[in-house]
């Protein structure tokens, strides 16, 4: 299962983002086209793959490549 899917993001992470997983959900705050700020929300097949996803998210924040707010 670890290497069924591979998330495809078009956005840096920043220190701030903080991805939540709640069942088959995981919710975090990102900026729409006019750069407002939005809540999103990415659905997935199983509350285990949600779990995986959002775990996967952390470890890339956790991993040195979020920019810290100035």
């Amino acid at each position: 299962m670890a290497n069924s899917f591979v998330p495809l993001q078009n956005f840096n992470f920043h220190s701030a983002f903080k991805p939540v997983q709640k069942g088959k959900n995981v919710t975090f705050l990102g900026h729409d086209a006019e750069r407002s700020s939005k809540m999103f929300t990415v659905k997935l097949q199983t509350q285990e793959r949600a779990a995986e996803f959002a775990a996967t998210l952390n470890r890339e924040i956790q991993g040195g490549n979020a920019p810290t707010s100035s």
